[in-house]
């Protein structure tokens, strides 16, 4: 059959069911179709279809280089995430393709191997930002790229893109060393020595991560600027964690070679490289140990001598000594020196000397509680102010003002951070150590209240009891007048011939220490006493406190034996009875017309008393009385 367009022969096509012109391609019957399934487009399948061959140029025209773009990228970024997963790593899949993505639009390189290289330095800045640690010949296995192209894709990636990456912590390589080195542990065979297999069962694996982390820190205390610091860490984390095994078991490890060369293998190193690290870490530990309080100077120099004898403990075995101390040292926070300085308050000081000084008010002071002031006066009595008490003499004021030697004024004195004063409630020996001039001329009222000394030593019944002794033998009317009674701008000069005066005596009168006028009063009082049996003046305290006793008088307590020894077996003895007497006094009293003598005092004379104790422990007995004629 011919074509009804062209006239040229037709043959029979089964695909189309039809003749098709073999010159023009014109169907005969055009009307003829065969469906053999339903023709159904899913409308949301986005993705593109696959490109179509052309006879002349290749490829279709309808890919433009966006869309290529576009599906390279997806590949690429599917590809990051299986890697990252693969690492056990797939958080960081969305940084690891965002810096892809950058790196791509920045390098304008071809898809392929540059962007399966620039994929791989894109996972390790991503893993390195997140302070991770992969080796590179492990993510160059995986990406199966050469470790050399690899780093130096990643050196220029970091360049062109700008970035500046912390160095990575020694302590970050600890997990993936310690699994590397249990499962050649745990090997069948065991791929390490065996006396090195048996120094390491049973480590506590956590503890050495500890101690390997608190090393990791040491080179940076002890100098910022250290050269281990700007050093690759795979190398440095190896010679870490085999001190932090050494620190734990306070011995050297065994078969010291064997190891380094276990641990180099993780990171594809020498082991040189590693036992380097180890000798330069050793070092720097004696350097820092050399600072530890408590640690022997033996256990940390070597001996110095020309001959450099054989040191008696062996350098790894003191280093693995003395690691710990070092690092409990060095972990101890540094109180770093804190200046307050209030430049309101500051001083107005002059270098020139005539200028004085300008004092400022003080400050109104926060009143504490009596407590609190109690608790701190008890804890330190010289440098805490005295719990609130009686007012007693004003404090004593300087009498010239501070003046600061010339030539000496310097930025510490602006710099003090507590300037010293003197406290506003002082005792007695404070105001003494405060003292401007000499002790010995500053006057009692300023160091004692009126009735202040007394109180020390006597109580308030025995200072009433010896008020008319105090006046026999002073001659005062009151026992608080006996301290100086010089004013304040009185001088030693003075004072001695107010003292001369006084001891003068008069004519007419008796000896100048007793106060006749008061002793006649005593006597005449005295000798109106119904009660003297014994002939003789007798002196009565029945007008003092039921607690007051005459110094030397034997006590009647009108008590029967039994009951005498009940209130005298104590170490105080106080008598219940309100009538006490004092024994007789013999003084015999000659006067003339000029002036009264007495004879020499004597003690009051002991006297028996009522009722015998047992045992001769109370009464003052014959034998008292005898030795006191006998010594009077």
């Amino acid at each position: 059959m011919l074509c009804a367009e062209c006239g040229q022969q037709t043959e029979w096509d089964d695909s189309v069911c039809s003749r098709i012109c073999t010159h023009c391609g014109t169907l005969v019957d055009a009307q003829q179709a065969l469906l053999s399934h339903d023709a159904f487009e899913n409308s949301t399948n986005t993705s593109s279809r696959a490109p179509l061959k052309s006879l002349r140029t290749g490829w279709s025209l309808h890919q433009d280089k966006s869309t290529r773009d576009a599906r390279h990228l997806h590949a690429h970024n599917t590809f990051i995430a299986s890697i990252l997963n693969r690492l056990s790593h797939p958080g960081h899949a969305a940084r690891a393709q965002t810096l892809f993505s950058l790196a791509m639009e920045k390098t304008a390189s071809r898809w392929g191997r540059k962007a399966k290289l620039l994929a791989g330095a894109s996972i390790a800045i991503a893993l390195r930002e997140a302070h991770t640690s992969t080796p590179l010949h492990d993510l160059a296995q995986m990406l199966d790229v050469s470790p050399p192209s690899l780093s130096r894709t990643l050196s220029s990636l970091i360049s062109t893109l700008n970035f500046t990456l912390d160095p990575l912590d020694p302590s970050a390589h600890f997990p993936l060393l310690i699994s590397h080195l249990r499962f050649l542990l745990e090997a069948n065979p065991p791929q390490l020595p065996a006396d090195l297999v048996k120094r390491l069962a049973g480590t506590n694996w956590i503890e050495v991560s500890a101690t390997g982390s608190a090393l990791a820190a040491l080179p940076a205390r002890i100098d910022p600027d250290h050269s281990l610091l700007r050093l690759p860490t795979p190398p440095t984390a190896c010679a870490l964690l085999i001190l932090a095994l050494e620190a734990e078991a306070r011995t050297p490890i065994p078969s010291l070679e064997p190891l380094e060369g276990s641990l180099a293998s993780r990171y594809a190193l020498s082991q040189v490289v590693v036992g380097s690290r180890y000798r330069a870490l050793s070092d720097l530990i004696l350097l820092a140990a050399a600072h530890v309080p408590w640690l022997d100077s033996e256990d940390i120099q070597e001996p110095t001598s020309k001959k450099r004898k054989r040191a008696k403990v062996p350098r790894r075995l003191r280093i693995a000594r003395i690691i710990k101390d070092t690092l409990q040292f060095h972990a101890l926070p540094r109180e770093e020196p804190h200046f307050d300085i209030d430049l309101n308050k500051s001083n107005q000081c002059s270098l020139s000397e005539d200028d004085e000084t300008e004092t400022e008010p003080p400050r109104k002071k926060r009143r504490k509680p009596d407590l609190d002031s109690s608790k701190s006066f008890l804890l330190n009595p010289l440098s805490s102010d005295l719990p609130p008490s009686p007012p007693s003499s004003p404090p004593r004021s300087p009498t010239r003002p501070y003046r600061p030697p010339s030539g000496l004024l310097s930025a510490c004195t602006l710099l003090s951070t507590s300037p010293t004063r003197a406290p506003t409630r002082s005792s007695a020996l404070l105001r003494l150590l405060n003292a401007d001039d000499d002790a010995e001329v500053i006057p009692d009222d300023l160091l004692f209240a009126p009735g202040e000394l007394d109180s020390v030593f006597r109580s308030q019944a025995e200072q009433e009891a010896l008020a008319p002794l105090f006046r026999l033998e002073w001659g005062e009317d009151d026992p608080e007048n006996r301290h100086d009674t010089r004013g304040p701008g009185a001088t030693k000069g003075a004072s001695r011939k107010a003292g001369a005066q006084r001891e003068k005596p008069e004519k007419g009168q008796g000896s100048s220490k007793i106060n006749m006028d008061a002793f006649n009063e005593l006597m005449a009082t005295n000798s109106h006493d119904d009660d003297d049996d014994d002939g003789n003046d007798d002196i009565d305290f029945d007008c003092l406190d039921d607690d007051a006793v005459a110094p030397g008088a034997p006590l009647d307590t009108g008590l029967e034996d039994e009951e005498a020894d009940e209130w005298s077996s104590g170490d105080r003895w106080l008598p219940p009875s309100n009538n006490v007497r004092t024994p007789p006094r013999n003084t015999a009293l000659a006067t003339t017309d000029e002036e009264e003598v007495l004879e020499a005092w004597r003690p009051l004379t002991p006297s028996p008393t009522r009722g015998r104790s047992r045992g001769g422990a109370m009464g003052w007995g014959s034998g008292a009385a005898e030795r006191y004629d006998e010594e009077y």
